[in-house]
């Protein structure tokens, strides 16, 4: 029986989003629906920035007039902002569509590879949607780790580690080694890879490019960045690509570690051929939602989704850089964050913290959180904590979840 979208979404909710770690069911599916695509796939994963090189490296492709497209994960705003080629994103009837093919398959389904996940079958239908785009150049960003994730499932791609930091230890280790080993497995046989890592987890990624005869490209060596300036209105940044020099470029998305993004962006397309007016073209277009987006000024208010260690520690110094005292925040997480350990530095960062939770199963609540700050404010539902207009400069982070629905709650304010 065909369902409708609402129908097909709470189908997906209902898989479930456990991992198991195993490829057979994704290639299984891929095989069962006929996806073969013709396209080259630029591979990314990495612990934080990876929304961002997705983006970076699809609207480059774009702007050359190149028919490329992206599936990024998690939705932000939207839960078909995921699926996009050029500017034209998935549409209900599209999804639907393809979601009813998709699901007449697992009647066929052997029992001992056990259901999909959630994630399996989106990506599964991201493919084939891709296909039927006829897309030129496809960027996929990583779900969770890399070596089991759902994506990595084409045997040469150009790919792309952004980092490595601890997130979803429970899954990919304990480690920076045991995560570099999840995250290395998209690197393939005699293909190229690009990196922004750091030892010790730098050192795990050139031992497995190593071992698969790839050309590992690594940020300090064979490329690197500075930024310039940068304040409210943006960036200028000085590159150091593979292919040459690039002084005083402009980048309309904030944030101090976006020249990062935005280096091995650039060397992954002219690695592709792209040129260097398109790149710079498509790189100054680009604002992410909820990556230290300004909702509204006098006062500021920030969504940044930052949700783990390593990503408050680089919103922090955000934070120093482009507000002049100390902001007001808003922090809810969910519960395998290290919010023991983030309480205590957004407290000693601003002005006045506010602690309340997500709109999620999986979020920590707003007293558990409150155990954790000397003089916290709690305000366990969000729309009440955005009841008043910011009087003061506000930051609100914690999870792309949560800025999400701050950004469509304030949308539906104004």
């Amino acid at each position: 029986m065909k369902v409708n979208y609402i129908q097909a979404k709470d189908f997906l909710c209902g898989l479930g989003y456990d991992v198991k770690p195993s490829l057979e069911r994704i290639n299984w599916l891929l095989r069962e629906l006929d996806v073969s695509l013709a396209a080259k796939v630029v591979h990314v994963a990495g612990t934080n920035g990876k929304g961002s090189v997705c983006s970076f490296i699809h609207a480059g492709l774009s702007k050359q007039k190149i028919k490329a497209g992206v599936y990024t994960s998690p939705p932000v705003l939207d839960y078909l902002e995921r699926f996009k080629t050029g500017d034209k994103t998935i549409t209900e009837g599209e999804f639907t569509k393809l979601f009813n093919e998709i699901r007449g398959c697992l009647d066929n389904l052997p029992a001992a590879l056990g259901a999909p996940s959630c994630f399996e079958f989106e990506t599964a239908l991201a493919l084939l949607w891709f296909m039927r785009q006829k897309v030129e150049v496809l960027v996929l960003e990583a779900g969770l780790g890399g070596r089991w994730d759902a994506t990595n499932v084409f045997p040469k791609t150009i790919s792309v580690i952004t980092n490595v930091g601890v997130d979803h230890a429970n899954y990919l280790g304990s480690t920076l080694e045991d995560i570099a080993r999840e995250k290395a497995g998209i690197i393939k046989h005699e293909a190229t890879c690009f990196t922004c890592a750091q030892d010790p987890g730098l050192a795990v990624i050139r031992q497995a490019a190593s071992e698969r005869n790839a050309r590992l490209l690594e940020y300090g060596v064979d490329f690197e960045s500075r930024l310039i300036d940068s304040d409210f209105t943006g960036s200028h940044i000085h590159l150091e690509t593979v292919e040459g020099e690039h002084d005083g470029l402009y980048l309309r998305q904030l944030g101090l570690s976006q020249h990062l993004n935005a280096c091995v962006a650039a060397c992954v397309l002219e690695w592709m051929g792209v040129s260097c007016q398109a790149i710079w073209g498509g790189f100054s277009e680009v604002t992410l939602p909820c990556r230290f987006e300004v909702i509204c000024e006098d006062p500021h208010l920030v969504l940044d989704g930052a949700h783990n260690l390593d990503a408050i520690q680089n919103l922090l110094s955000d934070v120093k850089h482009y507000f002049s005292g100390k902001p007001e925040v808003i922090y809810g997480c969910f519960n395998d964050k290290p919010y023991d350990k983030i309480v205590p530095l957004l407290e000693a960062t601003s002005s006045k913290l506010t602690l309340t939770s997500v709109d999620h199963r999986r979020s920590v609540s707003a007293e558990r959180l409150a155990e954790y700050a000397r003089n916290p404010h709690v305000v366990p539902n969000l729309s009440d904590a955005l009841e008043s207009p910011p009087k003061k400069d506000t930051l609100i982070t914690g999870s792309l979840y949560l800025t999400g629905q701050a950004h469509n709650l304030l949308r539906n304010k104004r």
